[in-house]
Parts: structure tokens; sequence; C-alpha cells
């Protein structure tokens, strides 16, 4: 029998994917138990240690360690699974308080964000600047306590069940200027912020959404992330964590999703031989074999640059979009393969398909991603 210290952190991450996600739950529980429970299980393992610092009671991992127990984790999860929300707290929360955050603040924020029962909210979006930081209207007012807050977020993951939020603002005498100032806020839950009615969506069940509103938000000189003005460069760097890493979960998903509808087409039979001789059937095999293994390379690159502190923004950018809309035509080369049964909730390929298809919206639509590409080259 190994030793856990003989398990690769991809192994580590599919036994405990198993657990957390194991499918044939009580479907009676509601989705804000069902988020809880394996929320607390995933603190459990300590997931949201792995890359806090020792100093600060965390785990240290490396990215590379980190990506590969995440894609172990998407790969044993067949049931529900908020991994999504998971990721968000840790690429766009945990990391970038560690990385600009003031010391008092680390201190204050990260031993709580490591527990289980304190969540943090990535606030971007806008009624007219969904994936552009730049075009928010969201302002703030300097006074003698601090900053005065005032705006509305839109489709915020983790905003029902947050307790503080990450929020971006441009200064109010710099709303119309052409390259306004950004300041980025840690603002804590209080009655200046309202949280709207969660918003249902066709896929990420169990990574919850709302709007949230500030109406005169007091926030203290003390919770600003980094330095007046640093909003840019917090979100650029935050960004650039985000789209790399949010779909290492999927990319298990994709693994273990190939070897299932594999192992389907070699048993099943139809005209007197089994499927995956069907040039069509193995066609889509060999296509989304293609589509697995180009995206664990992008993310081997991203993992292997940002580890060497090199600058991956464009580089980001097009591994979000490749992986983006390779998970989605693997999820629907999969439902054709197995045929009408794919299409049924018997399988999890509907499930899997619903939730691919937010990779396409969720940290910048695919379509900003192409401007982003085409506006560096």
């Amino acid at each position: 029998m190994k030793h856990i210290y003989d398990y690769t952190f991809y192994e580590l991450g599919k036994f405990y994917g198993k657990r957390i996600y194991e499918k044939g739950e009580k479907n009676n529980l509601t989705l804000e138990t069902k988020f809880n429970q394996k929320w607390e299980k995933l603190s459990d393992i300590g997931y949201f240690k792995m890359i806090v610092p020792q100093k600060y009671g965390g785990l240290e991992l490396n990215y590379k360690d980190m990506v590969e127990f995440t894609i172990g984790l998407g790969y044993g999860a067949e049931g529900e699974n908020n991994l999504f929300s998971a990721n968000v707290q840790v690429w766009a929360c945990i990391a970038p308080i560690i990385k600009f955050a003031s010391e008092n603040l680390i201190k204050c924020y990260i031993p709580r964000l490591m527990s289980p029962h304190y969540i943090c909210a990535h606030a971007i979006s806008e009624e007219n600047a969904g994936s552009s930081v730049f075009d928010m209207e969201m302002t703030y007012e300097k006074n003698e306590y601090g900053y005065i807050l005032n705006v509305t977020k839109k489709y915020v993951t983790n905003a029902p069940v947050a307790n503080c939020f990450i929020i971006y603002a441009k200064e109010k005498c710099d709303l119309y200027k052409k390259n306004p100032q950004i300041t980025c806020f840690l603002v804590e839950k209080d009655s200046s912020i309202v949280i709207g009615k969660r918003i249902d969506k066709m896929g990420l069940t169990l990574s919850p959404m709302s709007n949230i509103y500030l109406k005169n938000c007091l926030v203290d000189d003390g919770n600003i992330l980094g330095r007046l003005n640093q909003g840019r460069n917090i979100f650029n760097y935050t960004m650039a964590l985000e789209r790399t890493f949010l779909l290492a979960y999927q990319i298990g998903i994709m693994e273990k999703q190939l070897e299932k509808v594999t192992d389907f087409v070699k048993k099943r039979t139809q005209g007197g031989k089994k499927i995956i001789e069907y040039q069509s059937v193995s066609n889509r095999l060999a296509d989304m074999k293609v589509n697995l293994e180009a995206s664990k390379l992008f993310i081997k690159s991203m993992t292997k640059k940002l580890s060497n502190g090199e600058d991956i923004y464009l580089d980001s950018s097009i591994a979000k979009l490749f992986v983006s809309d390779a998970l989605v035509e693997n999820c629907y080369n999969a439902m054709k393969n197995y045929g009408t049964v794919g299409y049924t909730d018997d399988l999890d390929i509907s499930r899997n398909l619903c939730d691919a298809l937010g990779s396409q919206f969720y940290s910048g639509t695919s379509d900003i991603k192409r401007n982003i590409i085409s506006s560096l080259l």
C-alpha cells in the first residue's frame, strides 16, 4: 500500500475529488446545503491554504503542484461541484490579497479565508462594463473618514454567500476621463451592501451568483488593496491567474469524460460492430484527445511562465480562449458519441455541457479574448 507521501498531487486530487463530489448523494438537499457541505470538505483538505505562504499558516504549494491537484479534483468530481466558486476564492481573492495587501490586511483576512466559514467575492462587472473593468461607472469619493463607494456590481460569483468583497472603483472626479485611475478596495459586508436575489443559471448551479448594490458604503483607508490608483495592475494580475487556472479543474473533467466515452464506444454495438469502428465516432474521439492534450500543454506553459515571473497577460487570454472552446467542443462530441442517452439526465454530459458553456463568458467573454489577442499582436 502506498504511503500518502508516495502519491502525486494529481493522484491526491483525484482521491479527494471522488470523496468530496461523490455521485448518488441525497437529491432533496438544497443548493445552499450542498454548497456549504462541499465547501467545508474543500476547507478540511486544506484547499484554501494551498497557495498561502507558510508564514501565514498556509501550505505554500507552487503553481505546478496546485494545478496538478486541481486537475485531479476535476477528474474525481462526478457529481455537481462548486469548484468554480472555490477557484474564484483562491485565484481572484486570496492570491491578490497575498500579493498586494498590507501586512495588517493579510493577517486580518487570510486566516479567515482559509477557514470554511468565510468567503470573498470578486466584483467587477457592471451594467455597461461587462468584461472591461476600465469602462466601469462605479465611483468613490474621499472624505475625512475614508472612502464612500456607490454603484451596482453585476453577476458576482459567490456574492450570495460572501462575507467580504474585492471591488474596483474610479474616483468620482475621474469618471469621464479617457484613462481614469482605478483603486481596488477590500470591503467587509455590512448594511450598506445589499445582496440581490440569487441568479438562476443554466449551468454551474453550485456556484451562486447575484448582483450587489453599494449605497454610501464607507471603506476605511486601511482597506485599500495595494496602493491608491493601483487597481489596473491588480486587475491585470488577478485576471492572468484567473484566466489560467479557473479552467484547471475543467481539464480534469475533460480527461474523465474522454475515458468514459471511449469505454462506452468500445462496448456499444450497432449494425453488428462496435461503434468505435465507425469513422465519425472515432474522429470525434480523436478531436477530444487533441483538445485535452493541447489544453494540458497550455496550462503547463502558463504554470512555467508564472513560476519564472514572466508576463502572461497575452498568453493567459490565448489559453482561456482555447481551453474554453475545447471544453465546449468536447462536451458536445461526447454527447453525440453517446447518442440519445447522452442528452438525458441519466449521464453527466448535459450538465457538463451547460457548465462548459459558462467558460465562454466568465473572466471575460471569448469575443473579448479575441479582441485582447489581436490588439497585442
